[in-house]
């Protein structure tokens, strides 16, 4: 018996820096040894007691072993307290031992390392396998290992890391104590580079007490790299906690799983009582990185009991692989905090089961992120008396975020067929049968406030029934029974229905109550009602059944469902959930008998005495639509037999009508059951006409009517009034009035006219009438004296609009008003006769400048009275703009020229804008009203303008008209505002705008044939300031003075074939007049008629070009009109020739009833956007600049015909004026 206290071994004399022995700290080949220990003093030790530090050995700090070869002497109760093994002196850093800190080797018994006293526990840290290793054989056993700290400080608050396990128990090593439940007895194991603690090939060795994972405190992770408790290759038989004070252990923090008991032959282990994945209280997670518990790879019969494993990062408990069988889950608390009152989820599943014959009994499983119980690929796992979502007091809901319990791929589970579960407040459903069959519920489980249904088959939600359940799938989808009566009868609660399914087999049916029934309208089952029932079906798969409970009134605003096993444990999804209908004796002998048109009589004879109110139903034969007729009390308390009955007196006598009936009894809150529908068929009377009637006027505007009601039934609807105006020759439905009324005031009559009035009573349910009462005339009182308008007003709106106004000076006598204009305060013209509902006019298409009077008089035509004028009042249109001359443009693909005079020669500005392609049409217009012209392209749609006749940007991209081809541009002031608006023109179709601006057309109308060739021009043709619209084809003009465009302005003809137009005011009028372009030549015109030409020249250019006209005033002007030649190059030029051949037909031939699309409104572009051929408003490249050409830079090819002298076109002889 050796002491060795207070040395430095293998390590200098500060125990700073380790000076190695050349094999081990200390070698112990006896017993009864001390190395260390609680009691004795020594000076100049590393402690001023009897530690020694034991660190920087070659091999291990301190090896046991007993000397085989010398029988009788034995390394056993040797004592090991209060070292410092592998760390330095302060124990705060590693000096580590080339092996493990304590090996205990073959054949060691009875040793102690550490103990419960003060001071009696090691620090064993730092060293490079394991902290401590108990390795040999069987007969290495019985040693025990308490309040050390392994894998840490000194304080137990930071890692000095093993580099392996804290802990190795291996090779057959038995009947070992690691910590205990005395106090002081547990040791501290964190911090180490793999497991806490390790079992490997070790039997019947017990682990209570420790902290595994934790910091001294038990607060926070001190992780060990791996699991917490590792058991594998056949380490049986061993007991991790227990069930009395003190065995627990804490299991926290560690980088693997918190348990993991491996391989085949680690069976019948016993892991109870501990706190896996919490602090030391229970009650906030210090989490297992993976899974709280680890079952695989064939480990059997272990037993998980009564421990709280809660969260951990993956699944609380997880039995893995099919080869792990027998294994037990019981009595737990897996997702809530200690007492499962409270939610401390695992981050996964409550339990998953992988392995067969699984027991999960007695637990609360609830608060955990995935499912509460998932089953997958495996068979008979047996699910009982668990709390599933619900908290440890059994009632509190703590739900589990997914299913109360999965099951997937799995066959023959047992749910609740020893003890019920409590299934509730699960996130999805309570039940979810993913794949597999035979999977049994038992009818006693409870099912509540689940997020899905309480049982499901499949993925589906609800599976419908199908005819013979020849369906396959999660539990062969097997049907559920369906009910078709659910009914209480004092004391019994009655359930009737059905099932189909397989043929010829036995089914058990369970019955269940509810207090809400479920959002599906199918289940859930909160509370098993003693009525299972086993039903057979026939050889078609019906069965029914009956099946009676225990009913009290508190269960009258409970639900009822039910599902079905079959005899191989399929069970079904749950039924419907039915109501309960209480009800009391159905009165018997019921009668609905027409008395009268206006009396039906229901009777029936009393079948209890138990009712206290009795409630008729009414409906129209046949349509099943009820409503309360009725219900009153009972009078009968003699017993049953007597005949009551009730008289409905409130029908239509020309409907048939259906009864129903049924008794209630107040107390019980129940009903009977509805008594057979009985059918009356009432006759209606016929309908007396009223009496007395009369008309009398009342003034000149109203006549009062009356009468008297005298049909004694009562069964008419209403009254029908006629009334005529000539005397009762021909007559009009004047209204029907209610069969309640007995007056009428016929108002807003024309005064001392005469009317006529008959009546008569009408019955809307048979379409009867009565006679009509005699006819009543009266005339209305005398017509007073018209008075004049008054406070006449007139307004100027444009240069060709001026709106008059007025007030009516006889309200609700006047017939019309007549207006009259003058334009020089002598002539008066009337204008038009308007309603007394209308007190303005505006009168449109004056002349610009011109001043103008109005008056106005009232019409009555009732005496063909008038009133007299108002008071005359005088206003001017706006003024005219200025006269300015128009000169000419050519336009091709992005090149614009302008000439400053129109005489030829070169052209006075040239410059490009716009996309250098074909398609696009240039137009001219004053966009911005500032009195100058810009320019603009046109193409599907696609508006691109500028407010300069210049080169440069597009300054307004606008969508205005159809998305598609064959529209053509028009540019005018519609509305004399100063302003150009813009217009397009196809087949006889005009949409015009007042504003260039995007949007829908402010006008639409039809002018022209509707055929193709037309093309559009738009001018003043009559200087009212007001632009209009006209078309030309083939040198045939058709225009238009007035907005919408009608035919008023002769058709002539002027240019022929190939010419297109372009028209302009030439003259300096203020009348835009025709003109012809073809190929360089031009042919002006100054008045819209047939003839010569007044201007004649010619200019250098090729084909392809488009004409423009605009004010030159070394810029451009305030007017611009537009007409568009052809794309294409036009034919040789000809002589200005034409004849018209035939009647042009100018009105209207297309209808503007519903429009093309248009275009979309566009982004903002410039003039270097690229062309997409798409509808998508992208605007091409424009043309790219070049230099402005001189004369000599121009084509030198010359018009056909010299302009040298007027052309006279080629007229006939005939003095004809064309056709309209």
């Amino acid at each position: 018996a050796n002491t060795v206290q207070g040395n430095y071994i293998g390590t200098n004399a500060t125990g700073t820096a380790a000076i190695p022995n050349g094999y081990y700290g200390i070698l112990v080949i006896h017993s009864d040894n001390v190395i260390g220990g609680t009691t004795g003093v020594t000076v100049g030790g590393p402690c001023s007691g009897a530690c020694n530090l034991i660190s920087g050995n070659t091999w291990d700090g301190i090896y046991i072993q007993d000397q085989i070869s010398n029988e009788g002497i034995e390394a056993d109760y040797n004592t090991i307290q209060g070292n410092f093994i592998g760390t330095d002196v302060t124990g705060t850093s590693a000096i580590p031992n080339g092996r493990s800190g304590i090996l205990l080797y073959k054949d060691t018994k009875f040793n102690l390392i550490g103990g419960t006293d003060s001071g009696a526990g090691n620090l064993i840290a730092g060293n490079t396998r394991h902290g401590i290793e108990i390795n040999g054989d069987i007969e290495t056993r019985s040693n025990t290992i308490q309040g050390n700290r392994i894998g840490t400080n000194a304080a137990g608050t930071a890692k000095i890391p093993n580099g392996q396990n804290g802990f190795l128990l291996a090779a057959d090593t038995t009947l070992n104590v690691i910590g205990g439940s005395d106090s002081g007895a547990g040791n501290l194991i964190s911090g180490n580079t793999l497991a806490g603690i390790s079992l490997n090939d070790a039997r019947n060795n017990t682990i209570e007490g420790n902290q595994v994972g934790t910091n001294l405190a038990g607060t926070t992770a001190l992780s060990n790299g791996g699991a917490g408790i590792s058991l594998a290759n056949g380490a049986d038989t061993n007991q991790i906690g227990g069930a009395d004070s003190g065995e627990s252990n804490l299991i926290s923090g560690n980088g693997g799983s918190g348990v993991v008991i491996d391989g085949s032959g680690t069976n019948a282990n016993v892991l109870a009582g501990n706190f896996i994945g919490t602090d030391v209280a229970g009650m906030t997670a210090i989490a297992n990185v993976s899974y709280g518990v680890q079952i695989k790879g064939g480990a059997d019969l272990t037993v998980i009991e009564n421990n709280l494993i809660s969260g951990n990062g993956g699944t609380g408990v997880t039995i893995q692989s099919g080869i792990s069988q027998d294994n037990s889950v019981t009595g737990n608390y897996i997702g809530t905090k200690v007492g499962g009152t409270a939610a401390l989820p695992n981050a996964g599943h409550g339990v998953e089961v992988g392995g067969d014959s699984t027991l999960v009994d007695g637990n609360v499983i609830s608060g955990n992120t995935g499912s509460g119980v998932f089953i997958t690929s495996t068979r008979d796992v047996s699910i009982q008396g668990n709390m599933i979502g619900m908290a440890g007091d059994t009632v509190s809901p703590l739900g589990n975020g997914q299913h109360g319990i999965r099951i997937t791929n799995s066959n023959s589970s047992l749910i609740g067929t020893l003890a019920p579960n409590r299934i509730g407040a699960n996130g999805a459903d309570g039940i979810y049968v993913e794949s597999g069959s035979w999977n049994r519920v038992d009818g006693r489980n409870e099912f509540r406030s689940n997020g899905g249904l309480g049982i499901d088959l499949g993925p589906d939600g609800v599976t419908p029934n199908d005819s013979g359940d020849g369906d396959s799938g999660a539990n062969g989808l097997q049907n559920f029974p369906v009910f078709t009566e659910v009914h209480a009868v004092a004391p019994n609660l009655v359930l009737k229905g059905t099932l189909n399914s397989a043929p010829n087999q036995t089914f058990t049916l369970h019955f269940y109550q509810s207090q809400i029934c479920d959002p599906s309208g199918y289940g859930e089952g909160e509370v098993s009602i003693d009525a299972d029932t086993d039903v057979t079906t026939d050889g078609s798969g019906n069965a029914s059944f009956t099946a009676q409970a225990a009913w009290d009134t508190a269960m009258n605003d409970r639900f009822i469902s039910v599902f079905a096993v079959d005899t191989s444990g399929n069970t079904s999804e749950f039924s419907t959930c039915e109501a309960i209908t209480p009800f009391v004796a159905t009165p018997a002998n019921f009668t609905a008998t027409v008395l009268s048109e206006i009396d039906i009589q229901l009777a029936w004879v009393d079948q209890s005495v138990d009712e206290t109110e009795w409630i008729i139903e009414r409906s129209l034969t046949g349509k099943n639509q009820w409503t309360e007729l009725t219900r009153f009390e009972t009078e009968d308390d003699t017993g049953t037999g007597a005949v009551v009955t009730y008289d409905d007196a409130t029908f239509l006598c020309s409907r048939s009508y259906d009864y129903r009936l049924r008794a209630y009894n107040e107390t019980g809150g129940f009903y009977s059951v509805y008594t057979p529908v009985q059918t009356a068929v009432p006759n209606c009377p016929a309908l007396n006409p009223p009496d007395d009637f009369t008309a009398v006027a009342s003034s000149p505007n109203q006549i009062d009517l009356a009468w008297t009601d005298t049909d004694i039934n009562n069964t008419e609807n209403g009254y029908r009034i006629d009334h005529s105006t000539d005397g009762g020759t021909t007559w009009k439905l004047l209204l029907i009035v209610p069969a309640n009324t007995e007056a009428y005031a016929h108002t807003n009559l024309i005064c001392n006219t005469g009317h006529s009035y008959r009546l008569r009573a009408v019955r809307s349910d048979d379409n009867a009438f009565s006679d009509y009462t005699p006819v009543q005339t009266a005339t209305t009182l005398t017509c007073p004296a018209l008075a004049a308008p008054l406070n006449p007003a007139a307004n100027a709106l444009s240069r060709s609009e001026i709106q008059f106004s007025w007030e009516d000076g006889s309200p609700g006598q006047t017939t019309r008003f007549d207006v009259e204009r003058s334009s020089d305060g002598t002539t008066w013209a009337s204008l038009t006769g308007v309603a007394p509902s209308t007190t303005r006019v505006i009168d449109t298409n004056l002349a610009c400048g011109q001043a103008y009077s109005y008056r106005v008089r009232a019409f009555r035509v009732s005496d063909g009275s008038y009133s007299a004028y108002s008071s005359e009042v005088s206003t001017s249109t706006n003024a005219c703009a200025a006269a300015v001359t128009h000169t000419v443009g050519l336009y091709q693909a992005g090149i614009w020229q302008f000439w400053q005079t129109n005489a030829g020669g070169s052209p006075a500005i040239t410059f490009n804008f716009g996309p250098q392609q074909t398609g696009w049409q240039p137009v001219v217009g004053d966009w911005d009203g500032d009195g100058t012209d810009g320019i603009g392209v046109y193409q599907n749609g696609v508006w691109l303008l500028r407010n300069a006749t210049s080169g440069g940007s597009v300054d307004v991209t606008i969508a205005f008209g159809p998305a598609e081809s064959g529209w053509q541009p028009v540019v005018g002031d519609w509305d004399g505002d100063g302003t150009d608006g813009i217009g397009l023109y196809k087949n006889g179709l005009w949409l015009l705008r007042q504003t260039a601006t995007s949007g829908s057309p402010t006008t639409t109308f039809a002018f022209g044939p509707a055929e193709s060739g037309w093309l559009p021009v738009a001018g003043d043709w009559n200087g009212s300031g007001l632009a209009t619209v006209g078309l030309y084809k083939d040198g045939l003009w058709l225009l238009s003075n007035r907005m919408p465009a009608v035919s008023d302005v002769p058709p002539f003809v002027y240019a022929s074939v190939g010419w297109v137009p372009v028209v302009g005011d030439w003259n300096e009028d203020r009348q835009e007049t025709a003109g012809a372009y073809q190929n360089g030549v031009w042919q002006l015109r100054q008045s819209n008629s047939g003839g010569m030409p007044d201007v004649s020249f010619a200019v250098s250019v090729g084909g392809g070009w488009q004409p423009l006209a605009s004010v030159y005033e070394g810029g451009m002007g305030p007017l611009s009109i537009l007409a568009v030649a052809p794309t294409t190059s036009a034919p040789a030029t000809s002589t200005l020739t034409a004849t018209p051949v035939a009647t042009v037909e100018v009105t209207a031939s297309v209808e503007p009833t519903e429009l093309p699309t248009t275009a979309t409104e566009p982004v903002e572009v410039t003039d270097e956007a690229s062309p997409e051929a798409t509808q998508e408003v992208v605007v091409p490249d424009t043309a790219t600049p070049t230099p402005t050409p001189t004369e000599t830079d121009l084509p030198t090819a010359t018009p056909t015909e010299e302009p040298t002298a007027t052309p006279v076109p080629a007229q006939s002889d005939s003095t004809e004026e064309p056709q309209s």
